[in-house]
Parts: C-alpha cells; sequence; structure tokens
C-alpha cells in the first residue's frame, strides 16, 4: 500500500509539473517579441519543458523503486525548473526593478537568483547514490554531506546578500534581509567555485569505484 500511494505521489507531482511547463511555454510564445531570433526563442522553450523530461524519469523510477534516492534527485530539477521558468519569464520582462518592491516580489527575485541549485546538486548526488540509492560505504557519505552543505551555503549568501537579483538581469534590489556585502561574496565564491569542482570529481569517480568493485566480486 505504501509502495502504491508513493507511486501516486510522484506520477501525480509528474503531471502536475509537466502543465505547469506546458503552460509556461504557451505563454512565452504567445509573448515572444518578433524581434527575437527563431533559434533563441526554439532554445528557450526547449528549456522550459526540459523539466517534464526530469519529471517522468523520476515517476517512472520512484514506481519502481520507492525507497531508492536516485528518483527523489531526478524529480528536484523538475520541481524547481518548473517553478523558477515562470519566474524567469516575468523578470525577465522588466527592464528595472519596481520603485517599492512587494514582498511577493522580492520572494520571486529571491528564489530565482539560487533555483539552479535544483538542477547543479542532484546533478552531483546522483552518480554518487546510482544506482543503489546510496553511496558506495560510510566512507563516500561525507562527499554526500559536502554536496548538499555545498547547495545550503549557496543558498544563504543568495538569501542574506544585501543586493539580490535575477542572473540574467542587469538590475538588482536591496536585500532587506541581507548582511553580506558584495566583497565578502567575491572573496567566498573562488573557494566554493573549487570546492565544486573538486566534488563534481569524487562523485564522477565513484562510479567508477562502485563498478569495479562489483566486477571485483563477480
Amino acid at each position: 500500500m505504501k509502495r502504491r500511494w508513493v507511486s501516486r505521489l510522484a506520477w501525480t507531482l509528474s503531471g502536475v509539473i509537466s502543465l505547469l511547463a506546458l503552460a509556461t511555454a504557451i505563454n512565452a510564445l504567445v509573448n515572444y517579441a518578433p524581434e527575437h531570433p527563431l533559434i533563441q526563442r526554439a532554445g528557450n522553450i526547449f528549456w522550459i519543458l526540459f523539466p517534464m523530461v526530469f519529471a517522468f524519469l523520476a515517476a517512472l523510477t520512484v514506481a519502481q523503486r520507492p525507497r531508492n534516492l536516485t528518483g527523489w534527485l531526478l524529480m528536484l530539477p523538475a520541481v524547481g525548473f518548473a517553478l523558477g521558468n515562470p519566474a524567469d519569464l516575468f523578470l525577465g520582462s522588466l527592464t528595472s526593478a519596481p520603485a517599492a518592491p512587494t514582498l511577493a516580489f522580492l520572494l520571486v527575485v529571491w528564489y530565482d537568483s539560487w533555483y539552479w541549485l535544483f538542477l547543479v546538486i542532484p546533478l552531483l548526488l546522483i552518480p554518487l547514490v546510482f544506482p543503489t540509492g546510496s553511496p558506495i560505504s560510510r566512507r563516500w557519505q561525507w562527499v554526500f554531506v559536502a554536496v548538499v552543505g555545498l547547495g545550503v551555503c549557496a543558498m544563504l549568501l543568495m538569501t542574506f546578500s544585501q543586493e539580490i537579483g535575477p542572473p540574467a538581469a542587469a538590475w538588482t534590489i536591496p536585500n532587506p534581509v541581507g548582511f553580506i556585502s558584495t566583497q565578502i561574496l567575491g572573496f567566498i565564491t573562488p573557494p566554493w567555485v573549487l570546492g565544486l569542482g573538486l566534488l563534481t570529481f569524487l562523485c564522477a569517480a565513484s562510479i567508477f569505484v562502485r563498478f569495479r568493485q562489483a566486477s571485483a566480486v563477480e
């Protein structure tokens, strides 16, 4: 019964995400300016629809292996970008920030500044836990924790930076809860990127270690 409930939840999420992605794509097509190049519009529509692929694969995986973390990791980019793409379209249509942004506007800008982590962090963790749903051994668990910690660190930096704004926009707005200056962000960013590169290497290497061990056992 529990497996059936989890499977239904996964497929329901997949359906909702797909409908939201389709609605966002239709809205983008209707509102695109005629001067936008066709190839640019096609690329943007593809990017808007890609959560559907993740959502379908996630639901399929969860339905077959509900206790396997891989399926839920696949669902995170689908959820994150299904919500983030409409925010991108809305904020991208603005040439400047409003003079008196509302709380809802601040929340949209805040989410838009870090939702890319919903793609980056799961893509690092999936090789680490595939195919069993957990790291190879206890010695590799720190890598899992470090990747999650790196994502939380980036989200907190965006949350408490003094200025927030869409990554692709030329404008920012003062963050009412921000206290991290641009100078501090510039100091923290290089070590963060270095850590991301190291963890990417380790997560990719874990695949080879895992299947090498499996081949040795056979």
